[in-house]
């Protein structure tokens, strides 16, 4: 699959096939993954639409820098792993 970046590097970049249950279920799994990997370019790209949606940013490029500098300082993964913790609280019987 290709998929537009938005970032003027590129117009479009490969998407490897992801074979997991979802999308999110693959991005969680390579979580660990460098900043090259396909995966991390497309929650990057996800989470600075998003940004910008939300107007926290001026533009998707913006929100896609943002988002790349989140994963690569570890407060991405800092905060799903915050995420996991609560979620599994609540699957725990009472």
């Amino acid at each position: 699959m290709r998929l537009a970046t938005f970032t003027g590097e590129s117009d479009l970049v490969d998407v490897p096939a992801m074979p997991g249950e979802t999308i999110a279920h693959e991005a969680m799994i390579k979580r660990t993954s460098g900043a090259g990997n396909g995966y991390v370019q497309i929650v990057a790209l996800n989470a600075g639409a998003a940004l910008y949606v939300a107007n926290l940013v001026g533009s998707i490029p913006e929100g896609i820098t943002k988002a790349q500098a989140t994963i690569a300082s570890g407060a991405a993964r800092a905060k799903l792993e915050e995420f996991v913790a609560c979620t599994r609280r609540f699957s725990q019987p009472a």
